[in-house]
């Protein structure tokens, strides 16, 4: 496969700086034995970022496209594809990415693509690995991808509490639910193109165990007809899981791209919680400092992770020619993925 690059990254954060300390005595734990402090404590989580509840998931991700665009010093209308991977979308139909298309400025009839995918948190690496496929089979059609996310993960975060004041759920529903209340608002982009030197985009590594889909999941089909939303996010199982996943997939691909771990210059990681960051940081061999964590005042982003992570390195010009970067992206299902970036 021809190699591709990021050209451009974006990013948008929540405005509103919320502690878990809040969000747990909001929805009454303390009151049922927990610590207000208990997301600090077990994830190392003392924030998350919030949106105001009229701001849409596309909204996140359209201005996170622009920055990229900005970014990447490309137009509008020299995308050819637009891909939205977000949880949440703005409606039902149509995708979200022709809303983002149209807010961006491309002009009637130039996309050869514009439709969203799905796929947890794991959404936007599928998405740079649907950009790259398409790249690389259509090279005189497809010159530029925008893969773009905009998370509003917040809107769970609320559902739950509500059912813990209302008293719809209580103490036995704690420790599956916990997860919910270390996530966050962000939206994140990347402008993918072709890569004319060899560079870029090198490997890409996936696993799928879809035995664990009940793990984590979150169901409002029926709402419309007065049905609550059913769902559930066992951390625990869900990471001791995905870590074994890793141990397994780690050797190959370093091996597929001739690195070792002192090559890698950049880890750039699913932000789940502290003792994650610290067991794949240490799986893959490298130091804390090559492995930046976001999670203790952004809380977890869900697809946005990578893309947010990756801009504010970029924003800081700590992403450098000739340096390698190694991705691990996870999300429920459980899905796992890969990617060796050489820059």
């Amino acid at each position: 496969m021809n190699q591709s690059k990021i050209y451009g990254s974006g990013s948008v954060l929540g405005p509103q700086i919320v502690s878990t300390r809040e969000l747990i005595c909001y929805a009454g734990l303390d009151r049922l034995g927990c610590s207000p402090d208990i997301i600090e404590e077990t994830m190392g989580i003392s924030h998350v970022r919030h949106c105001d509840e009229s701001v849409m998931p596309g909204d996140l991700a359209t201005e996170a496209a622009m920055n990229a665009l900005t970014a990447a010093n490309i137009s509008p209308n020299e995308i050819d594809v637009v891909i939205y991977c977000g949880i949440e979308r703005n409606c039902t139909e149509p995708a979200t990415a022709h809303f983002i298309a149209d807010a961006i400025g491309i002009g009637p009839d130039k996309l050869q693509h514009c439709f969203d995918v799905s796929n947890a948190c794991h959404g936007f690496t599928a998405g740079v690995q649907i950009a790259r496929a398409f790249l690389a089979s259509q090279p005189d059609e497809i010159q530029y991808a925008l893969v773009c996310t905009g998370e509003r993960s917040s809107g769970k975060t609320k559902v739950i509490c509500d059912d813990f004041r209302n008293g719809v759920i209580g103490q036995k529903d704690i420790a599956d639910t916990l997860g919910a209340f270390s996530v966050g608002d962000a939206g994140g982009a990347m402008v993918i193109g072709r890569s004319e030197n060899g560079k870029g985009i090198l490997e890409i590594s996936n696993s799928n165990s879809p035995r664990f889909a009940k793990l984590c999941h979150f169901t409002n089909f029926g709402l419309d007809r007065g049905i609550k939303p059913r769902y559930a996010m066992k951390m625990g199982p869900i990471c001791a899981r995905t870590k074994k996943i890793i141990k397994t997939m780690v050797p190959d691909i370093l091996n597929r791209l001739s690195w070792q771990p002192k090559d890698i210059d950049h880890g750039i990681f699913h932000q789940v919680g502290r003792r994650v960051h610290e067991d794949w940081t240490q799986i893959l061999g490298i130091d804390g400092q090559r492995a930046p964590s976001t999670y203790a005042n952004w809380g977890n982003l869900a697809s946005a992770n990578l893309p947010v992570i990756w801009d504010s390195l970029a924003k800081k010009k700590l992403l450098k020619p000739d340096q390698k970067v190694f991705i691990i992206s996870a999300g429920s299902g459980i899905a796992v993925s890969m990617i060796g970036i050489h820059i």
